[in-house]
């Protein structure tokens, strides 16, 4: 009876170590995210995330400049968060977003409904733009042409150290902000895609 006994506890033994070896090795989990990761995108801010103050400017707009990390990148969003005031309904037209270099010369301009902002509300809106090369400064401006019916207000981040922000028209002027603070506007980047191999 203990031969018999001591056979199958052999038996069962080599059965549980033939099938540890059989069941491949778990993925790790970091191996696992590595491999489903969307593509790495890069939100660059000068605001903390909280308002301090609210401004609306007649004949120019908000600019933001910009540090491109090391690498080649594309703006391919914006965010601003404002908030639209004057009449209940938007009115039919847009507002434009301008990706300019250093110099505030144009690389990129999309137009978005002014309806994207609702009345009275705060809130980011993203704007999608053209794949756009970032130099390695860039700014980022907001143009509304406000009026006393129409216009959206840009949060304003006040305890910044140093601004980065500018009133500007671009081909028209760029100038100093009244005190320090930047504008709530960001830009999200991404690496830039590996151009296609020529065809032989």
């Amino acid at each position: 009876m203990t031969r018999y006994t001591l056979t199958v506890c052999l038996a069962l033994t080599c059965a549980s170590a033939w099938m540890a070896c059989a069941v491949p090795p778990p993925v790790s989990d970091s191996a696992r995210t590595a491999e489903e990761a969307p593509p790495r995108v890069v939100t660059l801010k000068h605001d903390d995330g909280t308002m301090d103050g609210k401004r609306s400017i007649a004949g120019s707009g908000h600019a933001v400049l910009f540090d491109r990390p090391d690498g080649e990148w594309d703006v391919t969003r914006v965010q601003v968060y404002g908030s639209r005031y004057g009449y209940p309904q938007a009115p039919d037209e847009d507002f434009n977003v301008y990706i300019a270099d250093a110099d505030m010369n144009v690389l990129a301009q999309v137009g978005a409904p002014y309806a994207r902002f609702a009345r009275g509300e705060w809130a980011w809106v993203l704007v999608d733009v053209p794949a756009t090369a970032a130099p390695e400064q860039f700014y980022v401006c907001v143009t509304f042409d406000p009026a006393q019916t129409k216009g959206v207000y840009v949060g304003c981040d006040e305890s910044v150290t140093q601004t980065h922000s500018k009133r500007a028209l671009p081909g028209a002027h760029v100038a100093d902000v009244n005190g320090a603070f930047d504008w709530m506007i960001r830009a999200v980047i991404a690496p830039r895609a590996a151009a296609p191999a020529p065809v032989e």
